[in-house]
């Protein structure tokens, strides 16, 4: 029991030290985003792929890379930090390409802890603990 402790002590400890390196480039004050329109896929009158929006987040190449090898677990550490929670919802929907059309109204981080936040931390926390790394 002992032991187990010290590795649930040591993987914490590794999740903030990851998270104070992101803070430095993912913070809530300076993300900016937008919301594209993926248009219809049609062959004769068969609907091949449905409209759909998306959200894109300016971000660095080097950041976008390092992004990748966040673990669910992490993510889930860095949704619960008020400093970037706003910007890591926007882009875990960017990521897994989740329905975004509420984003062309919500453009700020007050608006969308009044309206989605609770509703999309409940979604990332199913989606994230039933996926593998």
């Amino acid at each position: 029991m002992k032991y187990l402790f010290i590795a649930m002590l040591l993987f914490s400890n590794q999740i903030k030290s990851q998270t104070f390196k992101l803070q430095e480039y993912i913070n809530n004050n300076q993300v900016r985003f937008g919301v594209w329109h993926i248009s219809p896929v049609v062959s004769d009158t068969i609907l091949l792929v449905p409209p759909k929006d998306v959200i894109h987040v300016k971000m660095a190449d080097s950041l976008k890379e390092r992004i990748k090898n966040i673990r669910n677990e992490e993510w889930l550490f860095l949704l619960q930090q008020p400093e970037m929670d706003w910007t890591i919802n926007l882009i875990l929907y960017e990521l897994f390409e989740k329905e975004a059309l509420q984003f062309r109204v919500i453009k700020t981080k007050d608006l969308w802890e009044k309206t989605y936040k609770k509703e999309d931390i409940d979604y990332w926390k199913k989606k994230l603990n039933s996926s593998n790394n």
